[in-house]
C-alpha cells in the first residue's frame, strides 16, 4: 500500500510541476510576444524539460535525497508525505494563480518531514543557500532590471 501511495504522490507532484512550471515559463515567453503561440511554447518546454530531467536532474536528486538529511533517515512514509505535501501546496498555488518554487517546496518538505520524524537536519550550506536564493532572487532581479 505504501508503494502505491508513493507512486501516486510522485505522479501528483509530477503533474503539479508540469502544470505549474509550464504556465510560469510559457507566461514569460508568450506574454512578451517572443513566442506567438501557446502550443509552440508548450512544445518547447516539453522538449527542454525532458532534456533537463535526463541530463541534469541528478544533482538535485542528490541534494534532496542526501544533502538536507541523511538518506537513511528518510523513511518511505516520510518521502511519500513530503512528495504529497509539496504537490498539494503546488496545486493550491497553481489553482490560486500564484507562483511558487517546487524545488524549495520539495527541500523544505524534507525539512518538515525530518522535524516530524526527529531526524537530524543539515542546517549548513544547502539550507542557507536555499534561503539566500529565495530572498536574493527578487533583489538581484531588481538590481539587474
Amino acid at each position: 500500500m505504501l508503494i502505491v501511495g508513493m507512486v501516486l504522490s510522485g505522479l501528483f507532484f509530477g503533474w503539479t510541476i508540469g502544470s505549474h512550471y509550464t504556465g510560469a515559463t510559457m507566461g514569460m515567453a508568450y506574454g512578451s510576444g517572443v513566442i506567438k503561440s501557446p502550443l509552440t511554447a508548450t512544445l518547447l518546454i516539453a522538449v527542454f524539460v525532458i532534456l533537463g530531467a535526463t541530463f541534469e536532474s541528478h544533482n538535485v536528486v542528490q541534494t534532496v535525497g542526501t544533502g538536507i538529511i541523511r538518506g537513511e533517515d528518510m523513511t518511505p512514509l516520510g518521502a511519500m508525505v513530503m512528495m504529497f505535501t509539496a504537490a498539494l501546496v503546488t496545486a493550491a498555488n497553481t489553482w490560486m494563480k500564484l507562483p511558487v518554487s517546487t524545488s524549495q517546496l520539495a527541500c523544505f518538505s524534507v525539512v518538515g518531514a525530518a522535524l516530524a520524524m526527529g531526524a537530524p537536519i543539515f542546517w549548513g550550506t544547502t539550507i542557507v543557500f536555499l534561503c539566500v536564493t529565495w530572498v536574493g532572487t527578487p533583489v538581484l532581479s531588481a538590481v539587474l532590471g
